[in-house]
């Protein structure tokens, strides 16, 4: 295999392994909020110091309007496609966070496999793209999880859901393989900011709203949140 079909591989089974992590690992209450805050912090980092600045680079200007369409393409798709009946119970509103969320880390998970097929031809630029998504795949899969494990969605479902999300990154290496890395730097800008929009969409709407509802333990959350934050800085050092 190419070098980069082992970084793409070692990438799939971390973010499996870190995915998987939660079934075994239950939070409840206030644990739950907490991982939730973390979460929000993980996507506002991911969008603010990773995707705007990359995507910023390569369609200049029109990040705003790749931005804002992505944030309204989630928003749209919550409210007219996702928002049908739920039978969860106190567990509706993870039901449908854990579905939006798979849905935005899919989109972003894709372009970082494209990315990387595409950057592994360019001198050490591979490595640093490698090690950057390495950084902050497992954070991202273990939060999901828990997402969908709180909102009601069998483990078997659970464990399908991971595997699916962790083989995007592989599967964007095999698009850009196929295509012999000829994918145009202003696509590639347009698909980081769309995915951008769609993570701010996320946390601001969907993740720190389930945050604050409960007033005790603010400080806790707010920890929590520039835990998140921290951990995709760390992550973005490394680009």
């Amino acid at each position: 295999m190419s070098p980069v079909a082992y970084q793409a591989a070692l990438i799939f089974a971390i973010a499996l392994a870190a995915g998987w992590a939660p079934l075994w690992i239950h939070w409840h209450g206030e644990g739950l909020r907490l991982v939730v805050s973390m979460a929000a912090g993980i996507f506002f980092g991911a969008a603010f110091l990773h995707m705007i600045p990359e995507a910023t680079e390569l369609v200049g200007h029109a990040v705003g309007a790749y931005l804002l369409a992505g944030f309204l393409l989630l928003y749209l798709a919550e409210n007219f496609v996702l928002g049908g009946g739920c039978a969860h119970g106190e567990g509706c509103d993870y039901h449908q966070l854990g579905l939006v969320s798979f849905f935005g880390l899919s989109i972003h998970s894709l372009v970082e496999g494209i990315a990387l097929g595409t950057s592994s031809a360019v001198g050490g630029l591979g490595m640093v793209v490698f090690v950057a998504i390495l950084g902050h795949k497992a954070p991202e899969t273990f939060t999901l999880a828990s997402l969908l494990l709180h909102g009601h969605y069998s483990r078997r479902r659970v464990v399908l859901l991971v595997a699916g999300i962790s083989a995007t990154v592989p599967v964007g290496v095999a698009i850009a393989t196929l295509l012999q890395r000829q994918i145009p730097a202003t696509a590639m800008g347009a698909l980081v900011a769309l995915s951008a929009g769609t993570f701010l969409h996320i946390a601001t709407d969907d993740m720190l709203p389930h945050v604050h509802e409960h007033k005790e333990g603010r400080g806790r959350a707010l920890a929590a949140l520039l835990v998140g934050i921290a951990v995709m800085a760390v992550a973005a050092l490394g680009e």
